[in-house]
Parts: structure tokens; sequence; C-alpha cells
């Protein structure tokens, strides 16, 4: 869900809201006047031009020619959870940039600022990536073995020949090093 973004110029009468490539228009203008530039590249009377617009008319108080700095906030969303590809989707729909990840496989187990923080345009979102034991119980043999598959793990001892996992080890969530492999038993 992108973040929320306000500003409030001469040519308008009440603070607008806006999404976030709204946001990056806005931020184009602002930019252009501190750049002396009064060309606005959007199409006259699109949301862009107006965003575009209301940057390039805002006065902005001294010291604060910078960044972006009215083009606040936007809401960093919650990538907990998530593949790193996932993650990567939702930090930069939400106008934010993601190019601090540790670790290469697995899911984010944590992020920062954190899920809800109220941050600048194009803020970095930092991720740690680590591969963590599906939970596979309830799932039959053949997705089982796909879910540790797609984990980047392998499967291990299986206990039974039909019905369903009721019992794993390691248990979901656990952390796993790449390759390791998952036992469980059916029934």
């Amino acid at each position: 869900m992108p973040g929320e973004f306000k500003y409030t110029a001469a040519n308008t009468t009440a603070p607008q809201t806006a999404d976030p490539g709204l946001a990056k228009a806005f931020c184009q203008g602002r930019e252009a006047q501190v750049a002396g530039d009064n060309s606005n590249p959007f199409v006259s009377g699109s949301e862009d031009n107006v965003a575009w617009q209301a940057g390039h008319d805002t006065v902005t108080p001294e010291g604060l020619i910078d960044n972006c700095a009215l083009a606040i906030p936007i809401t960093v969303p919650q990538t907990v959870g998530q593949t790193i590809a996932a993650a990567r989707v939702l930090i930069i729909s939400a106008g934010l940039a993601v190019n601090d990840i540790t670790g290469s496989v697995g899911v984010i187990i944590s992020q920062i600022p954190t899920a809800g923080a109220k941050v600048q345009p194009n803020t970095t979102v930092r991720l740690l990536a680590q591969i963590v034991t599906p939970l596979i119980l309830g799932a039959t043999e053949t997705v089982a073995i796909a879910a540790i598959i797609a984990s980047g793990l392998i499967k291990g001892t299986v206990t039974g020949t039909t019905g369903v996992v009721t019992v794993q080890n390691p248990v979901a969530g656990a952390p796993a090093t790449l390759g390791s492999a998952v036992n469980f038993t059916l029934a």
C-alpha cells in the first residue's frame, strides 16, 4: 500500500494527497526550482503536472532547499516474511530504494527502517534475508517437497508412505543454510 504524500503550494487551497509517483513529480519540480528551470515536462492539467508545479512553486524556508524535504511522508511497507523479489517490488512500488540486501536467498527476516515508518521519497530500505525452514505440516509429500526445494533446501529422511506431514524437523521458521535437509513424517 503506497504511503501518502502531502503538499501545499500557492496554486492550491488546501494540502493535496497523492501517491509516490506524484511525490516524485513534486520533487522534480523542487529540483527544477533550485536549478532555475521553468519547463514542466508533464502534460498540462495532469496530476503529474500539478504536483510538479506545486513543488516548483513551493516557497522553501531558509536552509530547506534539499532532497525535497517537503515531500513526506511515504510509509515503509512490511517486507518481513516476503521473498527478496517480492520485497524489492513492494519497496520500489512505494517510491523507496533497495540496494542494501544482506543474504542472497530466502525470505526477509528484518528491515530498516521498520514497516510503518514515515520516510522521504527514495529512502533506502536495508533488508536482511535468510533461508528459513518452510511450514510443511498438513501438506502432502509432493507439496512438502516442492516447498522445501523452493526454499533452497533438500528433502531429508521421510518416515511413512502416505498421508500428510504430521512432524517436520527442523521446525517451520527455523534458520537454515542453503542445501540443508528437512526431515518429515507422513501419517
